[in-house]
């Protein structure tokens, strides 16, 4: 059985996500990270689009 976790991996991929979407688009990217679910609300671009998403590690579970 294999269950999403966080790890130092995926700690540095959402740290890329972030410096790559302020980098290039400007766009508002928030991570909030809790025991069993994280969310993030991305981003107001040229389109004025928003983007939200809510996962939850039971999800991953497969």
């Amino acid at each position: 059985m294999f269950q999403f976790g966080f790890n130092s991996s995926a700690a540095w991929l959402f740290a890329l996500v972030i410096v790559f979407n302020r980098w290039f688009f400007g766009s508002v990217l928030i991570v909030s990270f809790g025991d069993d679910s994280f969310r993030f609300i991305q981003y107001l671009t040229a389109h004025h689009s928003v983007f939200r998403c809510g996962l939850h590690k039971r999800s991953f579970t497969f």
